[in-house]
Order: C-alpha cells, then sequence, then structure tokens
C-alpha cells in the first residue's frame, strides 16, 4: 500500500474509503494528464460520522460525510475538491451540500478535513440544519 496522507481522526468518525495517497503528481509527457492518476481521481477518500446505541457505534440513515477527490480525474488542470455534506441514505436527494473546498494543495487539504473533523466533534448535533452547521465551520479553533 503506498503511503496514505496521515489524518487525525477524532473518535465519532469511520473511514469508509481511503485512498488518498501522499503522492506528488507524474505528468505524462505532452499530455494534460498525470501518469499517477490513482492518486489523482475522483473518489479518494470518504469519512462518515458516527452515532451509537447500546454502546455500539453504528452509521446512522442521516449523518454527515466528508468526500474527497481530484477533479477532473488525473488533470494538470484540476484540483482537490472536498465536501462536507447532510448524508440521508434514505432520500432520493441523498446529498446536500454544507460547504465545499477546493486546493491543488494535499497538505492544504488534510488541515482543512482535521479541522473539518474536530468542528464537527465538538459542536455537532443530529437536529441541526445545513445552515446550522455551515455557520459552525466559520467558528474560529
Amino acid at each position: 500500500m503506498k503511503n496514505l496522507i496521515p489524518l487525525h481522526i477524532p473518535s465519532g468518525w469511520a473511514i469508509c474509503y481511503n485512498q488518498f495517497i501522499d503522492e506528488d503528481p507524474i505528468v505524462i509527457e505532452n499530455s494534460e494528464h498525470f501518469k499517477n492518476w490513482d492518486a489523482y481521481k475522483e473518489s479518494l477518500l470518504q469519512i462518515m460520522r458516527l452515532d451509537i446505541k447500546d454502546g455500539n457505534h453504528f452509521i446512522p440513515n442521516k449523518t454527515l460525510l466528508i468526500d474527497l477527490g481530484w477533479t477532473p480525474e488525473a488533470s494538470i488542470h484540476g484540483s482537490f475538491k472536498l465536501h462536507l455534506v447532510n448524508f440521508d441514505k434514505n432520500a432520493e436527494q441523498n446529498w446536500d451540500t454544507i460547504e465545499t473546498y477546493f486546493s491543488k494543495d494535499r497538505f492544504d487539504i488534510q488541515s482543512k478535513i482535521e479541522e473539518w473533523l474536530y468542528k464537527m466533534s465538538i459542536r455537532y448535533s443530529t437536529n441541526m440544519t445545513t445552515k446550522e452547521i455551515a455557520k459552525m465551520l466559520t467558528y474560529e479553533i
């Protein structure tokens, strides 16, 4: 396994998918694409907020989701695209975006993920609206 970007994950979160690799892009000669496309694809990382019942953690039907990808995939013109969303697996429109953040710097993205995780861990409650959650992201830590 290649070197994954280290992330400080507080309790109460589950990494559902992780291909967020610590690797510089390698450009294909005379091309606008990366040779190491697997480090710069549209699906890199998903982290979901857990709930607890009877002492056991589980992923509830409605929860927070952090999603990361590179878009457009493997393109030198792309960037990391980080989403924080309200996710409802039973809803027809199950993805309600709270915040989106773009950067070409994987360490900037690493920092933003950790910031969001921290803020959502200390202030989030399941009855909050998308607008209330977005406001929480503006608070200084």
